[in-house]
């Protein structure tokens, strides 16, 4: 093959090729499923294994109707040494969130105004209440996600790769 038949080869392969914005947009929408999955799934693991606990003030609670049926919601505000009006908050810096718990416990929580609250102490703010502590499970989703999107980006990559860039055996095929 002379140089004019592998320059054609050559441009016909990067015109075939698979455009490369897609594969990062993809790669980061994965990236960022992953990023956001880890530090849940850890403040999700340290939680469940805490032993520290403390009963809380309910300050507000609500009912929503979701696509699964009626959500019983608190927000709530406890004090522990050091730290004074701690609410429930997360990784990514969100404070006094709303908390899911059973309707009997939410019943009995919005009468009495106190709620048996879990949390971390070295980050009390890192909290739940005992009867609604967060499931690995819906981390492990989310980092499932993730690993999945990117795993298609990275597969994409290397297929552009290697229409980009054939091996020895493919460069001088007819």
């Amino acid at each position: 093959m002379g140089k004019t038949d592998q320059a054609i080869v050559s441009s016909l392969l990067v015109k075939a090729s698979i455009p490369l914005l897609p594969i990062v947009l993809i790669g980061l929408l994965g990236g960022a499923f992953l990023l956001l999955g880890i530090p849940s799934l850890a403040d999700t693991i340290l939680l469940r294994s805490s032993d520290a606990e403390a009963t809380s003030r309910v300050t507000d609670s609500r009912i929503v109707s979701t696509k699964y049926g009626l959500s019983h919601e608190v927000r709530y505000v406890f004090a522990v040494e050091g730290a004074a009006d701690v609410t429930r908050s997360d990784f990514l810096g969100r404070s006094n969130l709303w908390s899911t718990i059973p309707e009997e416990v939410w019943r009995v929580a919005t009468v009495s105004k106190e709620l048996r609250v879990r949390y971390l102490r070295v980050m009390p703010s890192r909290n739940a209440p005992v009867s609604g502590l967060p499931s690995p499970w819906d981390d492990l989703t989310i980092l499932g996600l993730g690993a999945l999107i990117f795993g298609f980006a990275a597969f994409g990559g290397w297929k552009r790769w290697r229409q980009l860039h054939p091996p020895a055996y493919q460069q001088f095929r007819a």
